[in-house]
């Protein structure tokens, strides 16, 4: 299916805003900006101007309601939420002798966040001098100001006039279709007068917008590309009509395309980088008492699954959120894929580092066992000092600072180290965003109405753009494992990730992972570790208050095995480094119909058993076990389709074990038995 891009620019004269957080220095607003200083129109008000006019539109040509909503969604104050099939991404200024919007998309130098570097930046792009501070007060419905709101706010100077321009993103069943899509936003921009700043206060004005458009075939990076001038898109009124016909929901066919029989070969695990372009929202806890939401340091398998079955769904402009089953409109494109998705394990994207761009070598993060301590309440520096408590205890006179005694141990590591030596972690830039709920009437904010999340920025103060890792695992064999491959490798590059569907850079990489058995040799006869690198719903029976979990993890543990073919004896879990988190999730093909609460066991959990690694691996059906534990991940029922009842299963990135993991041997005493 054909993918669009329209490149919008908007020339819009000042005074212009769209206030950001951090106001410093005596201001009340200061503009919006990215995490290393850019300044930036966020897409979400891009999104809501464009919604605005394309509904005006479809008022006076009528158009159903539902096109427009599948391609813009609906705003807050519409009630139940659409999610849009168009991704709109944030405007941002271009130099004056850069007006146009063919070129693709380029972020100008970081600047300082400073209002002296604002307007700084304002002045190079338009040439022309002005005030970085406005002052104004707040204008009431009545068109009246309004008393006792006076405001010092930075903005683009009054007078000057500034290119900015960003992107929207869609796919559909034909070129006819994008056309028409293009046609109708183009006209849309063009009937967006005032932009920016936050309603009855004022904003800036568009003089004047230009708009070009790109088609592409997806998933074929360096197949033909079809630039189209605004001037060679079909009018408006025969868009509409094209629009008028299509389908706004494909249906899918009932029994189409069942799943295929497992059989023939196993295709080893693809890996891919994946680089954030814009801001990256991956919701976590709600902090309690407030209306903010923590965003992860991860992407969660499930995470990257949906954002999967969303581009699925978008090839053939269908909503996002659909589940994708059996039977799908997009078969015929992806006829793996949609077949295999629910059966397909998906690893959790941790924060990463390249170690050969030229060759695109990369070493995934993890995080650090709670089996780790440092001597001291740091973990970096010159004189951190970290070692691991399973292969060397903390020796008498010393005190262990273990999680949370020592904060930085909760940080995704990128290396193992060496006994004894810093730890080096994965650094992630975050940004808060704010936001407060407008009152339509009154165009006021509502009291109690502040809500606001953290953002994983999509670089850091020097410009750096994070890197997340993940792997695509086929645990089931496959008739033609290439094409099921090959369908992957064509997608995954048209992914947007997150809640806010950011736009990102995925690529394949080489993750050189220790085979399993050369780590068993190297455990020799020390005991047998599994370590948890991600949560995982271990079958625990009942325990109280103070209860010893030992005894717990020792029957989830035979369990897990006895599921996987192999018999432990009673006793087999000797120590336990271990956290426990009640965490919810809703269950079953996206239908939201029931909400679970699954006591997990977190990520970085540590088991010892009692068994020595050499021994385990002679017996040949403990060997196949933790062969399967690696490969297939921790499985939490006997039925095939438990990802119904509860989202921590190994598709879903959960689960995901570690045998004998270098981690303990290299921060333990080296030579010494535990």
């Amino acid at each position: 299916m054909p993918r669009c891009v329209l490149s919008i620019a908007f020339l819009v004269e000042g005074p212009f805003l769209t206030a950001g957080p951090g106001a410093t220095g005596g201001l009340d607003h200061v503009f919006d900006r990215t995490a290393h200083g850019g300044l930036r129109v966020p897409r979400s008000h891009v999104q809501g101007k464009l919604r605005e006019a394309v509904r005006r539109l479809a008022e006076v040509f009528g158009l159903p309601a539902t096109t427009t909503d599948m391609l813009f969604g609906r705003g807050e104050a519409d009630g139940d939420a659409v999610t849009a099939s168009a991704l709109v991404s944030d405007l941002r200024p271009r130099r004056a002798d850069a007006p146009t919007a063919t070129a693709p998309r380029a972020d100008l130098a970081p600047t300082a966040a400073t209002p002296a570097a604002a307007v700084a930046t304002f002045r190079s792009l338009g040439g022309a001098e002005g005030a970085d501070r406005i002052h104004r007060t707040a204008v009431g419905v009545s068109g009246s100001a309004k008393e006792h709101t006076l405001r010092c706010e930075e903005s683009q100077p009054r007078g000057l006039a500034v290119w900015w321009a960003g992107q929207v993103e869609v796919q559909g069943p034909d070129r006819g279709y994008l056309l028409a899509v293009a046609a109708l936003v183009a006209a849309a921009a063009r009937c967006v007068e005032p932009l920016g700043m936050h309603k009855g206060v004022g904003s800036g004005v568009v003089r004047d917008v230009r708009c070009s458009a790109t088609l592409a075939s997806p998933g074929q990076p360096n197949g033909p590309v079809e630039m189209v001038q605004e001037a060679d898109l079909p009018p408006l009124e025969r868009a509409v009509g094209t629009l008028r016909g299509a389908p706004t929901v494909a249906e899918d066919a009932p029994g189409a395309n069942p799943p295929a029989t497992p059989a023939g070969a196993r295709p080893a695990p693809q890996w891919w980088a994946l680089t954030p372009l814009e801001p990256l929202y991956v919701a976590g806890v709600k902090i309690p008492g407030s209306q903010f939401q923590a965003c992860l340091d991860h992407l969660p398998g499930s995470t990257i699954k949906g954002a999967i079955a969303a581009a699925i769904n978008r090839s053939v402009g269908r909503r996002p959120d659909l589940a994708v089953r059996p039977g799908h409109p997009a078969r015929a494109t992806w006829p793996k894929l949609v077949a295999g998705l629910a059966r397909l394990r998906v690893r959790h994207a941790r924060a990463s580092r390249f170690l050969d761009t030229a060759h695109g070598r990369a070493a995934r993060g993890f995080v650090v066992p709670l089996s780790a301590y440092a001597l001291g309440k740091r973990a970096t520096g010159a004189d951190a000092k970290v070692f691991d408590a399973v292969f060397r205890p903390p020796a008498d006179g010393e005190l262990p600072y273990f999680l949370p005694d020592c904060p930085e141990l909760e940080q995704p590591a990128v290396a193992v180290g060496s006994a004894g030596t810093p730890v080096e972690f994965a650094r992630i830039e975050r940004t808060d965003r704010l936001r407060v709920a407008i009152d339509e009437r009154t165009l006021a904010a509502k009291k109690s109405q502040l809500f606001g999340h953290e953002e994983i920025a999509d670089a850091d103060a020097n410009g750096a753009r994070p890197t997340f890792v993940f792997a695509v695992d086929y645990p089931f064999p496959l008739m033609l494992p290439a094409l099921l491959t090959d369908e992957v490798k064509r997608l995954l590059p048209m992914v947007r990730a997150g809640k806010t569907m950011a736009a990102c850079k995925i690529e394949p990489v080489v993750v050189a992972e220790e085979a399993l058995e050369r780590r068993v040799r190297a455990y020799g006869d020390r005991p047998l570790v599994l370590t948890l690198r991600t949560d995982a719903a271990l079958d625990l029976p009942a325990f109280g208050p103070g209860d010893d979990l030992t005894p717990a993890y020792d029957h989830a543990w035979r369990v897990t095995f006895q599921r996987l073919g192999a018999t432990l004896p009673e006793g087999a879990v000797a120590r336990v480094f271990a956290r426990q988190s009640l965490r919810g999730g809703w269950a079953g093909k996206r239908r939201r119909t029931e909400f679970k609460s699954t006591l997990v066991t977190t990520a970085g959990s540590v088991f010892v058993f009692s068994i020595a690694a050499s021994r385990a691996w002679q017996e040949a059906a403990i060997q196949q076990a933790l062969v399967r534990l690696e490969r297939e991940g921790l499985p939490v029922s006997d039925e095939p389709d438990a990802w119904e009842s509860t989202p921590y299963v190994p598709e879903n990135g959960f689960g995901e074990v570690v045998a004998c993991d270098a981690w303990h041997l290299a921060r333990g005493a080296a030579g010494a038995n535990a």
